[in-house]
C-alpha cells in the first residue's frame, strides 16, 4: 500500500472529507488531494497529517508498525506525549538537552517520555501539571489536543469583536486592562525606570490571571526586542511581566536588567549563587552573572504571557 493509499484509506475510515482532513491538519485541501493522487510521496506536514488521522506517523510514511498504535495510546497519556513532542519541536527546535534541563529530568527520562510507549512511560496528570509550570504554559495545556489553527479560525468566525478604543467594547466586569511600559535600565543610578507607554494597552479576564497564578496589579506589558529568544519570542512580541515573581526558578524565563540592558532570558542557578542567562537562539552564548562581581543585575519579574508571531498552541 502506498503513502497515497494509506492517507485515503484512513481518511475514509474516519469518515472525513479531504477538506475536513485539511482543516484538522492545518494544511490546504489541494495538498491532501495531491497526496491522494500520488503527486507527493513525502511531505514536511507528515506529523500534522498523522495526528489529524490519529495514526502513527511512521506507519503513514513508510507503512511500518501498527497504524492504530497512536490511536490506542491517544488517551490522556498519548495526548500529553504528543503535546510535549510538539513543544520540543516548535519551541526548542528539537533540543532534548534543553528540555531535560527545563523539566529537571535526565536526557534518558526525556527519551522515555517521548519515544517510549505512552502506556509504559506515561506522563501522569500530576506530572503534567509540574511540566506545564516548568514550560510556562497554561495548566491543562498538555491535556488538550486542539483542532488545527485553520479549524479554530473557522469556528471563531463571527465571534471576533473589532475595537479601536476601550469604550468600543461591551461592558464586562470580568475584564482587566493592563498597561504597556517602556523600561530603562540605569546601572549608574542602580534603578530601573518603568515609563508608561500606553494606558489600557490590552484587555484580559480575571479567569486568565487566576489560571496563570498572577495578580493583575503585579503585571506589566512590554515589548520584546531582538532575536536572541527565538523561537520562544520574536522581535516586537508582547510580553507580560509579573514583577512579584523575582525569585529565580531553573528554566523559567525572566525579564532582567543586566549592565544597562533590558533582557529576556531563561535563567539557571549555578553553584555559589551564580546565574546563567540562557538564550534560545544558539547564535547567542550564555552569560554568567557572578554574585559580588560588581555588575548591576536585577530580576524584574517572570514572563507569564507572550503574544505575537512566536509559538502558539
Amino acid at each position: 500500500m502506498s503513502f497515497a493509499e494509506r492517507v485515503k484509506q484512513r481518511r475514509k475510515a474516519m469518515k472525513m472529507s479531504q477538506q475536513q482532513l485539511a482543516e484538522r491538519a492545518g494544511v490546504s485541501q489541494s495538498l491532501i488531494a495531491g497526496i491522494e493522487r500520488g503527486a507527493y510521496t513525502q511531505t514536511k506536514m507528515m506529523v500534522a497529517i498523522a495526528e489529524a488521522l490519529d495514526v502513527d506517523p511512521r506507519w503513514l510514511a513508510i507503512g511500518e508498525g501498527d497504524p492504530t498504535s497512536q490511536a490506542n495510546e491517544s488517551g490522556a497519556a498519548g495526548v500529553r506525549q504528543r503535546r510535549l513532542a510538539k513543544f520540543l519541536r516548535e519551541v526548542l527546535k528539537g533540543d532534548r538537552e534543553s528540555l531535560a534541563r527545563v523539566l529537571g529530568r535526565t536526557p534518558a527520562e526525556i527519551d522515555a517520555f517521548l519515544d517510549g510507549s505512552a502506556e509504559k512511560n506515561p506522563i501522569t496528570a500530576e506530572l503534567a501539571r509540574v511540566f506545564e509550570a516548568d514550560l510556562h504554559v497554561d495548566a491543562g495545556w498538555l491535556d488538550r489536543d486542539p483542532p488545527s489553527v485553520a479549524k479554530r479560525l473557522v469556528e471563531a468566525s463571527g465571534q471576533i469583536a473589532v475595537w479601536e478604543h476601550p469604550a468600543d467594547l461591551p461592558e464586562d466586569e470580568n475584564r482587566v486592562w493592563v498597561d504597556r511600559y517602556d523600561l530603562i535600565c540605569s546601572a549608574g543610578h542602580g534603578a530601573v525606570q518603568w515609563e508608561i507607554r500606553q494606558k489600557n494597552a490590552l484587555p484580559f479576564t480575571l479567569d486568565f490571571f487566576r489560571a496563570i497564578g498572577s495578580d493583575p496589579k503585579d503585571c506589566r506589558l512590554a515589548m520584546a526586542r531582538g532575536d536572541s529568544m527565538e523561537h520562544f519570542l520574536f522581535d516586537r512580541d508582547m510580553i507580560m511581566i509579573d514583577v512579584s515573581k523575582t525569585k529565580p526558578r531553573d528554566g523559567a524565563v525572566y525579564a532582567v536588567c543586566f549592565e544597562d540592558e533590558f533582557l529576556v532570558k531563561q535563567l539557571f542557578r549555578q553553584t555559589g549563587g551564580a546565574l546563567t542567562l540562557h538564550s534560545f537562539n544558539d547564535r547567542y552564548p550564555d552569560r554568567l552573572v557572578q554574585p559580588g562581581s560588581g555588575s548591576h543585575f536585577e530580576i524584574l519579574g517572570e514572563i507569564v504571557y507572550r503574544s505575537g508571531s512566536g509559538f502558539t498552541q
